[in-house]
């Protein structure tokens, strides 16, 4: 089974995190999964944003991606 893993920012930025993420991830592979790891980016798409003059808004946690953010968002993570 292909397994995609969405890596948040917190989950990157503390080392306790990722060296727990990195043992799930790993035990993942050896049952068998290709794991791919994918990084959201969203530190780097709120500050791009703010640079910009862009407000970030969020509902529930998630981030509202309107047409301008998604712009933004495909030159970040491009």
């Amino acid at each position: 089974m292909k397994v995609v893993v969405k890596v948040g920012g917190q989950s990157a930025e503390k080392e306790d995190r990722r060296r727990h993420l990195a043992r799930q991830i790993a035990g993942l592979s050896r049952a068998g999964h290709r794991v791919v790891v994918v990084h959201g980016g969203g530190k780097a798409l709120t500050e791009t944003l703010q640079r910009l003059g862009i407000k970030t808004e969020f509902h529930n946690g998630l981030r509202v991606t309107d047409a301008a953010t998604r712009d933004v968002a495909l030159m970040v993570l491009g």
